[in-house]
């Protein structure tokens, strides 16, 4: 549906591809690590440049020198009324009740930042992005009973600041 009005694309992407809307893309990345933009580059920003400040920095300790890991599993994320339904006791937040859990990816960050803390990281080096709300929750409640500080968010810490 949408037929004529482009329902099926975001507000964004119709005022950027309409042409009578004045738009700029970003030239210099000030965040990501160059592994990381070199990803965007290929698919999104050919000519996007890294700022030299991102261009050294150390290796992340404990991942065997590489700077960026990924990790592929087939554990599907779920809505939050199905966990509700499936499991007992899970504290999903059901305000955001479109929105998405990955129980196994829940248990995985956590054991992931334990790592990294036994790398001699401290907590506020450390920030968990997760694009689902109640994801985030469940994330937060996992850290909070293990009384960690960490900062949890959907939301990059710039943002957040």
């Amino acid at each position: 549906s949408g037929y004529g009005i482009n329902l099926n694309k975001s507000l964004f992407e119709r005022l950027i591809t309409s042409k009578n809307f004045p738009s700029v893309s970003l030239e210099v990345q000030h965040r990501m690590r160059p592994e990381i933009s070199q990803i965007i580059r290929m698919c999104t920003y050919p000519e996007l440049i890294d700022h030299h400040k991102v261009l050294n920095r150390e290796t992340i300790r404990g991942l065997d020198n590489k700077s960026i890991v990924f990790i592929d599993h087939p554990n599907m994320e779920v809505g939050a009324e199905k966990i509700k339904n499936y499991h007992k006791n899970i504290d999903i937040a059901l305000e955001e009740p479109n929105s998405k859990v990955n129980l196994f990816e829940v248990k995985m960050v956590e054991k992931i930042v334990q790592y990294l803390l036994q790398q001699g990281y401290e907590t506020s080096q450390i920030v968990v992005l997760t694009p689902y709300l109640g994801q985030m929750r469940k994330i937060s409640n996992a850290f909070s009973e293990g009384s960690l500080n960490i900062l949890i968010s959907d939301l990059d810490r710039a943002q957040l600041e």
